[in-house]
């Protein structure tokens, strides 16, 4: 009775959480389980370009987003009883979409224009490019504020669940790599078209022009948040970009295995993480997170054993036999877990709750900036290669980390 009591007054928390936490196992489980047929078909050269235009891509993606999911989830979450006002955020968070959406395409279209590497492969890019339409429609900020995960999730799965059966159905060969962008695009559309209904049908909200002020006020509120998100994943990207630019597409191939096996072995620290956060935010038990903080370290101890002494069937159960090469990179840039996680709870339920997020959007941007002198400095110097953009990535994650740590102890919070 004590436990349904207790559930029946965190409902709606557990069950938005629950459905973030499928939605997050769903976005990283698909393309797992997508990864050794794509390999398989398109073989590792064809597979790492196909990779290479969704990082291009991913900017852009960032760009249109503009960290409106943190800044406009607020407002909505202040407002969501005022139609009124929430047809003036929506709207005007649209209307910035649209304008960066176009400035975006424009961007892409001069790329195809004036570099070869483009132009040779410019159908690839536009299709890949249809992607950005699901971060100018999909208004994730607004079901996250009016707290109706349900509907990020359903979204989401149908349209990722659609393009996955269809990979299967239509991608048969090496020729077809054209359909994976194509899908992947038929799925962002249909999933902002949903959204669009439930949003300006069901939920009754208009979408009205907006003063340039009005919309100019959303925009600089959300610049900060973009700069923070845009930094954060500046390295992993960009590593992916390099490689294609100046090594070759099966280095890619390679290091999105290595990247994606260390997006699964951080998943129950993310989880953790969104799990402490509001308890945390509420009670600020920083004893709570230097409990979790080191039951986290013998976890990615007992994570990081288990990967090198099963990696062999792991990997050729995911990718093949084709993909073996790819230990040495897996090894290195797994390390990082030990890092990254620590880092997680130093961010986020350390400085961030305790009123230091200018802090932590520091440690992002200045080990971002650090990460690109450093490959200037690759490059000047012409020793760009997998292993030292690895080690690049692992020193700037480092750097993030102990910058949080000296924060957070600076200011007792340790």
């Amino acid at each position: 009775m004590k436990f349904y009591l207790l559930y029946l007054r965190h409902k709606k928390l557990i069950s938005n959480f629950s459905y973030l936490a499928i939605l997050q196992l769903i976005t990283l489980f698909l393309p797992l389980l997508m990864y050794p047929y794509l390999i398989r078909v398109l073989g590792t050269d064809v597979y790492g370009k196909v990779i290479y235009s969704q990082a291009i891509i991913a900017y852009f993606s960032i760009i249109i987003n503009y960290g409106f999911n943190i800044s406009a989830t607020k407002d909505v979450s202040i407002n969501r009883d005022d139609k009124e006002r929430l047809s003036e955020i929506i709207s005007s968070v649209f209307f910035v979409k649209l304008f960066l959406w176009a400035v975006s395409f424009c961007c892409i279209l001069m790329l195809i224009l004036l570099v070869e590497k483009f132009r040779d492969d410019y159908v690839l890019y536009l299709l890949t490019f249809g992607v950005c339409f699901y971060e100018l429609f999909f208004q994730q900020f607004f079901f996250q504020g009016i707290e109706e995960m349900k509907y990020i999730t359903l979204i989401n799965a149908f349209s990722r669940i659609s393009c996955f059966i269809l990979v299967f159905v239509f991608v048969n060969e090496c020729n077809d790599y054209l359909l994976v962008p194509l899908l992947n695009t038929l799925g962002g559309i249909i999933g902002g078209a949903v959204t669009f209904y439930i949003i300006y049908v069901k939920k009754g909200i208009k979408l009205r022009l907006q003063p340039i002020c009005v919309i100019l006020n959303y925009f600089n509120e959300s610049t900060p948040f973009f700069l923070s998100r845009f930094s954060s994943v500046v390295v992993h990207r960009t590593n992916t970009v390099l490689i294609g630019s100046f090594i070759g597409y099966v280095e890619v191939s390679y290091y999105d295995l290595a990247q994606k096996i260390l997006t699964v072995m951080l998943i129950p620290f993310d989880l953790l993480n969104q799990v402490l956060y509001p308890n945390v935010a509420r009670n600020k038990n920083m004893y709570l997170v230097k409990k979790i903080i080191l039951l986290s370290l013998v976890i990615c101890v007992f994570m990081y054993v288990s990967l090198l002494i099963f990696q062999y069937p792991i990997i050729k159960l995911l990718a093949g036999v084709e993909l073996l090469p790819a230990i040495p990179l897996i090894d290195l840039l797994c390390i990082s877990i030990f890092i990254l996680s620590t880092s997680y709870f130093l961010g986020n339920t350390m400085l961030v709750v305790m009123g230091y997020a200018k802090l932590f959007n520091r440690s992002v941007v200045d080990t971002s900036i650090i990460y690109l002198v450093l490959v200037l400095l690759l490059l000047v110097f012409r020793v760009v290669n997998v292993y030292s953009l690895v080690i690049i990535s692992l020193m700037v994650d480092l750097l993030c980390m102990l910058y949080r740590f000296v924060s957070a102890y600076k200011y007792k919070l340790l």
